[in-house]
């Protein structure tokens, strides 16, 4: 059996002490390969994962497939840890440059408890449950989750997880769930109680897309005695039966402080295969950063949606889309912006936002592994919001789309906060506005994961 060993060097070495190997002109080629502390996993899903192994003929591309090996066993759901042991192949049919290799593994525990910390809608969530992880041998898990929000958003679902291990990293999921979320802003309470079908594949790199059937009985109630006749009306029990498709292609760099790339987002709902909901529901967004001189960032970003109501059916209040909070449109209060009835906001059928940024980090401190997690930035917000009817001209409709529109500009401090969320303090100077939005002048709080 060969071993191989290493040892530092030391950077005052002459050039002339030092070797420079060329790993490409040394064959080798893979005889063996050995998988130990295998137990619930099946062998077929190994073999899949290691197989590409044999086609290596020298001692690099040996490597490399050694590393694109670990990396898929890592990736199945199956293992705690993956090392691995290259040597010599000393069998009776060995080569003069056959290699034997060993992938030492450690299975996931059959049984798994998890508490985490989640970041919501200007809120944050603790969530806690069990897990049981490779049930059947191919990464397949099924869990039960509990969260509890600090705005009383609460939820428990209960879920299963099939991946398939292709190319396209596809994964089944299903759900069996019940939510309660309390929509201040509106005046109401919303509980859901639904089925949940998911389909999740990538066909490219860096794109990954989303089929989903959604099945929720849903119960709204009023939040307290002032809460508007217009809310009222929506209250009681609706059925909705819906297919959703989502496309996300992200190329940047960091999910919070993005230096360069781009997002785009897309999400389309059908609803009314069954119930007595029915709409078509289309959303959009997109994001670009650009790095300029001294550390500094440009970031533009644009959302926009539509909702169009079923001549047989209708839409409930909680399908309808609000506008105004501390991470989009900064300066007015969390859906302050559009239609109200008394003091609860209505909501639309259309809106549209944007954004512009400018980050840098913080001045006259040492860049550090702390320091670099804030950001000073200057922000400007502009959106509209309502139900609109887009006739006439092209010239007529770009009109309808920003009359009375809203405009704010500040400045302020972002926090990331474990590459989950962010965190912004930001002094908030409202523009423009119309009669009956809710403004938030001077210093406003936020924390959320998603960020205009």
């Amino acid at each position: 059996m060969g071993t191989v060993h290493a040892k530092s060097v030391d950077p005052e070495d002459t050039e002339e002490e030092k070797a420079r190997v060329d790993l490409q002109g040394l064959k080798a080629q893979v005889q063996r390969v050995h998988v130990s502390g295998l137990g619930r996993t099946k062998d077929d899903l190994i073999i899949f994962s290691v197989r590409d192994i044999f086609e290596a003929r020298d001692f690099q591309s040996v490597i490399l497939k050694i590393h694109e090996a670990k990396t898929k066993l890592a990736g199945l759901g199956c293992f705690k840890a993956v090392d691995v042991v290259i040597d010599t192949y000393d069998g009776a049919d060995a080569m003069q440059d056959g290699i034997q290799v060993t992938f030492e593994v450690e299975e996931l525990n059959l049984i798994g408890l998890r508490v985490n910390t989640a970041i919501g809608l200007n809120e944050g969530i603790l969530s806690g449950g069990g897990a049981l992880r490779n049930v059947f041998g191919r990464g397949e898990e099924i869990n039960a989750n509990y969260s509890h929000g600090t705005k009383k958003t609460t939820s428990f679902a209960i879920n299963f997880v099939k991946p398939f291990h292709n190319e396209c990293k596809t994964k089944f999921s299903s759900s069996i769930y019940q939510s309660c979320v309390e929509a201040g802003w509106a005046g109401y309470k919303e509980v859901d109680r639904g089925l949940l079908l998911g389909l999740a594949f990538s066909a490219a790199p860096n794109v990954t897309q989303q089929l989903v059937l959604d099945t929720a009985w849903r119960q709204l109630s009023c939040l307290s005695k002032s809460t508007a006749f217009a809310i009222r009306e929506h209250c009681g029990h609706t059925l909705k039966s819906a297919i959703r498709h989502e496309i996300s292609i992200d190329t940047r760099d960091d999910n919070i402080f993005p230096s360069d790339g781009q997002l785009m987002k897309m999400k389309n709902e059908i609803a009314g295969f069954g119930g007595n909901i029915g709409y078509i529901k289309n959303e959009a967004s997109w994001q670009s950063n650009v790095p300029l001189p001294f550390n500094v960032v440009a970031q533009a970003s644009l959302s926009a949606g539509h909702l169009f109501a079923l001549n047989s059916k209708g839409t409930s209040i909680c399908d309808r889309f609000v506008m105004g909070g501390p991470m989009t449109m900064r300066g007015f209060q969390l859906g302050g912006i559009g239609p109200h009835s008394d003091t609860c906001a209505v909501g639309a059928e259309a809106f549209w936002c944007g954004g512009v940024h400018l980050y840098t980090p913080l001045p006259l401190l040492t860049q550090g592994t702390f320091t670099d997690r804030f950001r000073v930035h200057m922000w400007a917000n502009i959106g509209n919001i309502g139900d609109w009817k887009m006739d006439g001209s092209a010239r007529e409709k770009l009109a309808t789309l920003v009359r009375d529109m809203r405009l704010s500009y500040g400045a302020g401090i972002a926090l990331n906060v474990a590459g989950l969320a962010r965190v912004e303090l930001n002094y908030c100077l409202p523009l423009l506005s119309k009669r009956g939005d809710k403004l938030q002048h001077g210093v406003q709080f936020g924390i959320a994961a998603d960020v205009l």
